[in-house]
């Protein structure tokens, strides 16, 4: 999921955690 992190100024780790939560919620409701 490195390719979802945005380079926004200070925020892109905060934005990978946000990302990773979305895919996983993702992938549970897929199953």
């Amino acid at each position: 999921m490195i390719f979802l992190c945005f380079p926004v100024r200070n925020a892109h780790i905060s934005i990978c955690i946000i990302w990773s939560i979305i895919l996983i919620f993702i992938q549970f409701m897929i199953d």
